[in-house]
């Protein structure tokens, strides 16, 4: 059915199916990331990004896991607010910190493929939640940059440091971070950072398309607002030397050399 995708797919779908895990302590099926991460995490570990991108990949053939995981890893939303980065057994999470806003996104895109409206309505509430707690938590002079609270936290043991702020890119030894310092009175890094505000307004305009469907115009309107706003600070991370997004220190002011693919997030 896959035709020439067909050598892309079966892998795709045998390590999902393989690390397809039922977890007793709360009767669900979830995909975590690796069963040898797993096993070294009580049972299971589902990180953020990683469980939204089971979800989609889930979707391309079975809705049933897709919607769980998705539903899954966003009722995991911590009382601060925010999808922690990594959460597991025993009710375990990385509350000093996030992980990249994908959420809303996906959750639109396996909506527009399956069409349950149950599905947007079920984890409404926690990703609008998700989206107000990055400028309150993460806003340096109007652009968003990654972080981490000062909140001890069981998972890892690293926390409120430039390591756990790396954790909460998702990108967790990227060079583009390499000489950044992390400032202990922000909890940020000192880098306005191109890949997280992209993300951040995507996040906006698709749960925007979410609370339209839901019905919900008021909310649609503030989270188009604030898109909107986000997407005009981003703005201003361009570079027309170098013909690109920059990421830009807010120490300094001056613009990040190094380039990754997400400096074309805001394309």
């Amino acid at each position: 059915d896959y035709g020439a995708a067909k050598e892309v797919f079966t892998p795709m779908q045998t390590i999902l199916g393989w690390n397809l895990t039922y977890d007793p302590e709360n009767g669900r099926a979830i995909s975590p990331v690796s069963r040898q991460w797993s096993a070294g995490w009580g049972g299971y570990v589902l990180f953020d990004w990683d469980t939204y991108f089971a979800a989609f990949m889930y979707g391309l053939y079975n809705r049933d896991l897709a919607f769980a995981n998705a539903v899954e890893v966003t009722k995991g939303i911590t009382r601060r607010g925010f999808v922690p980065n990594c959460a597991s057994a025993y009710n375990i999470q990385s509350d000093d910190r996030s992980q990249p806003p994908v959420g809303s996104l996906i959750v639109w895109e396996l909506y527009q493929r399956h069409q349950e409206r149950w599905f947007l309505a079920e984890i409404y509430d926690e990703l609008l939640r998700w989206n107000r707690w990055w400028p309150t938590a993460r806003d340096s002079k109007g652009l968003l940059a990654w972080g981490s609270d000062d909140v001890p936290q069981l998972v890892d043991g690293t926390y409120h440091n430039f390591q756990a702020a790396l954790f909460e890119s998702g990108l967790d030894n990227s060079p583009m971070y390499d000489g950044v310092p992390f400032n202990p009175h922000t909890n940020r890094l000192e880098m306005a950072d191109v890949g997280l505000n992209g993300l951040y307004v995507a996040d906006c305009r698709a749960l925007a398309q979410i609370a339209t469907v839901l019905g919900k115009p008021e909310d649609a309107r503030e989270l188009q607002m604030r898109g909107s706003r986000y997407a005009a600070s981003l703005n201003t991370l361009w570079d027309e030397k170098a013909g690109m997004y920059l990421n830009r220190r807010t120490d300094t002011g001056e613009n990040s050399p190094r380039l990754s693919p997400t400096n074309f997030y805001p394309l």
